[in-house]
């Protein structure tokens, strides 16, 4: 009997648990939109939306995003005109943002971290991050960070976009 209780105190604490943490939705107004870094021979332009998906019994929300880099006036890679609907691994090169922590409903994170696989190296991120730094004019810091790990001589390691940058938002 004693081991019914544990379960039924179990199942009740996590089903009262999720549906608590289910009712805090983040505010990602601030990071929807297009947002440019642009050096005498750099431009870096990411543009992203908000994205809801629903998995294993729980609605998650993230920013999807897709970015164009060019370097001395040739287009490194582009992949602006298909901002993906969908998290999961279609072959299309994507920024997938998600909260730092869970905060009080509609509140804006300062911070979202991120993993994101090069598109021409293919090299995959460790834990990086996009920071507000102001609100007005609306600015962020990217922080792209290598991955720990073990890594074969053929493997290129390292990034074809920049690793540090601050974008302006030019339009929602």
């Amino acid at each position: 009997m004693k081991t019914v209780k544990f379960i039924l105190i179990l199942v009740l604490y996590f089903g009262i648990s999720h549906k608590v943490q289910g009712q805090n939705i983040p505010n990602y107004d601030f990071y929807i939109g297009t947002w440019i870094y642009e050096t005498a021979n750099e431009k870096f332009t990411l543009k992203t939306k908000s994205y809801n998906y629903y998995f294993l019994g729980k609605t998650h929300y993230v920013v999807l995003g897709t970015f164009r880099y060019e370097k001395n006036g040739s287009v490194i890679f582009d992949n602006l005109n298909s901002l993906v609907t969908t998290i999961m691994d279609d072959g299309n090169p994507k920024v997938v943002l998600v909260n730092e922590a869970d905060l009080p409903s509609n509140q804006t994170h300062q911070s979202l971290r991120f993993r994101l696989t090069d598109p021409i190296t293919r090299y995959l991120s460790g834990y990086s991050q996009v920071h507000i730094i102001s609100t007005n004019p609306a600015r962020i810091s990217w922080t792209l960070n290598f991955d720990e790990g073990v890594y074969s001589e053929n493997e290129i390691i390292g990034f074809s976009i920049p690793m540090n940058m601050i974008l302006t938002k030019v339009n929602q």
